[in-house]
């Protein structure tokens, strides 16, 4: 193998990885924040998000939005808070904010919020996670 083939060899293999190495992932950028970051029980919960799409062509999205509370509390696990659908066109970005409710019997801690983007096919292309705590008044 001459110099000359070895190097064009190499130009493709990269090439050819550098398209590979371009994941779905990449086509959708998703961000997010939970206001206010401290809450009481009984009180609300704003999740903001934007959800982007980076590409010039259209996609189809599904935006799931979960929280996981505190592993000590009763009611700990995900919990599914809202689904949206979006059809996104080329380089727009959405964006949405959701009101949950803090039950009255929340356990005090540290809450996840999950935002979870995936295309109508089901794979993943982007996650966001933001926090906020659940704490009791003082009397």
């Amino acid at each position: 193998m001459t110099t000359r083939t070895a190097k064009l060899l190499v130009s493709v293999v990269v090439t050819i990885a550098g398209l590979v190495g371009v994941s779905a992932a990449q086509s959708v950028r998703v961000n997010g924040a939970a206001t206010p970051l401290v809450v009481a029980p009984g009180s609300n919960v704003f999740i903001h998000s934007s959800v982007e799409n980076l590409t010039t062509a259209n996609e189809a999205v599904r935006v799931t939005m979960t929280t996981t509370t505190p592993g000590e509390c009763v009611s700990a696990g995900a919990k599914n808070l809202g689904v949206l659908a979006l059809g996104l066109t080329p380089k727009e970005t959405r964006l949405a904010t959701l009101s949950a409710s803090i039950p009255t019997s929340a356990c005090s801690g540290s809450y996840e919020v999950t935002i979870t983007v995936t295309s109508s096919t089901g794979v993943v292309l982007a996650k966001h996670t933001s926090t906020f705590s659940v704490t009791m008044p003082t009397p």
